[in-house]
């Protein structure tokens, strides 16, 4: 359902860091709810899910969060 780590909207990484990025990333081990607090607040629709609003629980930062249909 929660696949990967959301990234602040305005942090959005260049295509040079998603390449690093990509080379980078680990599978997550543990659920998102752990780290996140995952809001029913809908920001957007798509074809393939809804994105909504999550908030770090480390740093209070707010998110937007692509959930899939599944």
């Amino acid at each position: 359902m929660y696949a990967m780590k959301p990234i602040p909207v305005q942090q959005l990484p260049t295509q040079q860091q998603q390449q690093q990025m990509a080379t980078q990333r680990q599978p997550k081990l543990t659920p998102i709810t752990d780290d996140y607090e995952i809001s029913n607040t809908v920001l957007g629709l798509g074809i393939n899910g809804k994105v909504v609003q999550c908030t770090s629980r480390s740093s209070g930062h707010k998110y937007a969060l692509k959930q899939q249909q599944g």
